[in-house]
């Protein structure tokens, strides 16, 4: 850990100087307004340096805190002020979706162990074999079933295979429920039409 100090580096007089010059600014504004001829005027209203008067300042110690935390492939930096209990960030890192742009406090996050990502829903998948996280920036996948499954590596890819290859043909169809639950439904129908057809019902 660093620690830098950076000390006031001018007079009193000069940061009067600077918060007079951001006070003009912050009450300086472009009116529009229409003449007794029709005729539309713009113009800027500005304070004069005269009308603002700074009568004391206060040096103040505000920390500005860096840090980056390091997880197996990424680094996510995060930077914030600190002034007592209260924080304002100026970087996080951390609250955002490494594969996109979503970013901020309010979503969900989800953490890869296999690669260290940081990722939104939309980026997360289950390990199939594992039934762990997995971002779908690092997995290895493959379809079973018409349905792409997502794994860790080559080696759990590998293993559920040989897995897959064993399984009866219902626990096969079962890698895909949307697909097994409209075959049945299909199955069915197609046999209750076969009966009305037949004329049993």
């Amino acid at each position: 850990r660093t620690v830098d100090e950076r000390r006031f580096g001018q007079t009193q007089t000069k940061y009067k100087e600077w918060a007079v010059d951001r006070l003009q600014d912050y009450h300086t504004t472009t009116v529009t307004y229409t003449g007794d001829n029709n005729v539309t005027y713009n113009k800027t209203c500005e304070p004069n340096l005269s009308d603002i008067s700074v009568q004391s300042i206060e040096p103040v110690y505000l920390p500005e805190v860096r840090q980056t935390t390091e997880i197996l492939e990424y680094s996510y930096p995060y930077e914030y002020y600190a002034a007592g209990p209260s924080r304002v960030t100026l970087e996080d890192g951390i609250h955002r979706c490494v594969h996109c742009e979503t970013s901020g406090v309010d979503e969900t996050y989800t953490y890869c162990p296999n690669c260290g990502a940081i990722a939104c829903d939309t980026h997360i998948k289950t390990e199939r074999l594992e039934g762990e996280p997995v971002c779908t920036g690092c997995a290895v996948t493959e379809r079973f079933a018409l349905k792409r499954k997502y794994f860790y590596d080559e080696e759990n890819l590998g293993a559920f295979r040989k897995e897959y290859a064993e399984m009866p043909l219902h626990e096969k169809a079962m890698e895909n429920k949307l697909l097994a639950g409209g075959s049945v439904v299909a199955t069915l129908l197609l046999v209750v039409g076969l009966l009305v057809i037949g004329g049993i019902i």
